[in-house]
C-alpha cells in the first residue's frame, strides 16, 4: 500500500501535471494528498477522473491560495471527519485487508501570525484508543537546525510548535531516504535557502502495525517541493507490464503501416484464431519498432530521475542549478512525447 502527499504549488501548469500523472504511475498509489493546488474543486475532479482515482474530498483555496484535495481508488474507504484550510482529518479503511488508521493530510500555515492558534486548535484530536494515526504533509516549519541551510538565520528562541505537537501526542518521525531538504527557494540562478517543511509523522499504534514504513523524498519537478511517498510495507515485484498503445504512434506513419500489413497478412485458422495471431503480432511489431525508433524511454527517464536525485541532493554550485534545469526539462520532453 503506498500513498503520496505533495505540495504542488498550483496545479495549473503542464509540467506539474505531467510530474504528478508520472509519479502516480510509478508508485501506483491508493491515496493521493494534494495541497497548494490553487485549483476549485471542479477542475481539480476532471484530473483525478484522468489520474484514474473513484472518489475525492477538496477544500477550495481562497482566491488563489491554498487548496487541499484527497483522492483515493476503490479498494480504499474514507470517512472525512472534519476539515479546514489547512487540513484534512479522516479515517481510512482498506477493507480487502481489514487495515484501519486515522489520516490527518496537513498544510501548516505559512504565515507565521498564525501558527500558534493553528497548533493550539489541534488539542485533544489524539483519541488515545490504540488506532494506528498518521500526520502527513507540508508543516512549514522544521525540527532542528540542521533541516535548514541558507537563508536568514533561525531564531534560537523561535517557538517549536511542532515539536510541542509531536511531545504531546507522542509522535515519531519516521524518517525517509533521498534528498536531506523537502523545499527550496532559488535566487539569482543559485540555492538561496533550503529547508525539510515536509514529513510523516506516526503514534506508536502505527509502528505497531506498520514498523517497516517507510518514506522516499522524491525529485522536485514542477514545485518547489519535493513529493513524499509513503510505503506501508516493502514493495511487491510486479509483474510485465501490459502492452498499451502508445498516444505518440497516431502521429508516426510507420506504425500505421505496421498495422496494416499485419491484418492484411494470411494467417490459418479460424476468425477467433486468425484474430487472436494478427493482434498479438502487431503488438509486437509495433512495440519493437517504437524501441528501435524512440529507444527505451524507461531506461532514458530512470537514468535522468537518478542524476537529477543526486544533483538535488547536493546542489552547491550554481552550475549544478544549470545541470539541473536541463535535465528537468530533458524529463518532461519525454513525459510530453508519452501524453
Amino acid at each position: 500500500m503506498n500513498l503520496i502527499a505533495w505540495n504542488c504549488q498550483g496545479l495549473g501548469q503542464p509540467q506539474t501535471v505531467r510530474a504528478l500523472s508520472e509519479l502516480i504511475r510509478k508508485e501506483r498509489p491508493s491515496i493521493v494528498f494534494l495541497f497548494e493546488t490553487r485549483l476549485e474543486d471542479c477542475r481539480m475532479e476532471k484530473l483525478r477522473k484522468i489520474l484514474g482515482f473513484n472518489s475525492s474530498y477538496y477544500v477550495n483555496p481562497i482566491g488563489s491560495a491554498g487548496g487541499l484535495g484527497l483522492w483515493w481508488r476503490h479498494e480504499v474507504e474514507i470517512q472525512i471527519l472534519g476539515s479546514c484550510r489547512n487540513f484534512i482529518d479522516s479515517f481510512v479503511l482498506y477493507p480487502k485487508d481489514g487495515l484501519q488508521f486515522r489520516g490527518s493530510w496537513f498544510y501548516g500555515p505559512p504565515e507565521i501570525g498564525r501558527r500558534r492558534d493553528f497548533w493550539e486548535s489541534l488539542k485533544g484530536m489524539d483519541w488515545k484508543d490504540g488506532t494506528p494515526w498518521l500526520y502527513i504533509g507540508d508543516f512549514n516549519d522544521f525540527l532542528w537546525h540542521h533541516e535548514k541551510e541558507g537563508g536568514a538565520p533561525s531564531n534560537p528562541n523561535r517557538q517549536r510548535l511542532l515539536l510541542q505537537f509531536m511531545e504531546d501526542n507522542a509522535l515519531w518521525d519516521l524518517g525517509f531516504k533521498g534528498q536531506k531538504f523537502t523545499w527550496r527557494r532559488i535566487r539569482y540562478g543559485e540555492v538561496y535557502v533550503q529547508e525539510r517543511l515536509d514529513r510523516v509523522l506516526v503514534n506508536n499504534d502505527w509502528l505497531l502495525h506498520w514498523p517497516e514504513s517507510r518514506v522516499n523524498h522524491e525529485i522536485h519537478m514542477g514545485s518547489d517541493h519535493c513529493p513524499l511517498s509513503l510505503h506501508l510495507s516493502p514493495k511487491q515485484v510486479l509483474g510485465p507490464r501490459p502492452f498499451s498503445f502508445e498516444s505518440y504512434w497516431i502521429d508516426d506513419d510507420e506504425c500505421h503501416q505496421i498495422i496494416k500489413f499485419g491484418w492484411q497478412k494470411m494467417v490459418p485458422g479460424g476468425p477467433a484464431v486468425n484474430w487472436v495471431a494478427k493482434l498479438d503480432q502487431c503488438c509486437k511489431d509495433l512495440k519493437t519498432r517504437s524501441k528501435t525508433k524512440y529507444g527505451n524511454k524507461k531506461e532514458q527517464l530512470l537514468t535522468l530521475s537518478r542524476r537529477l536525485e543526486e544533483i538535488q541532493g547536493n546542489i552547491v554550485q550554481p552550475e549544478y542549478l544549470i545541470e539541473a534545469e536541463a535535465i528537468s526539462k530533458s524529463i518532461d520532453d519525454l513525459w510530453k512525447i508519452e501524453e
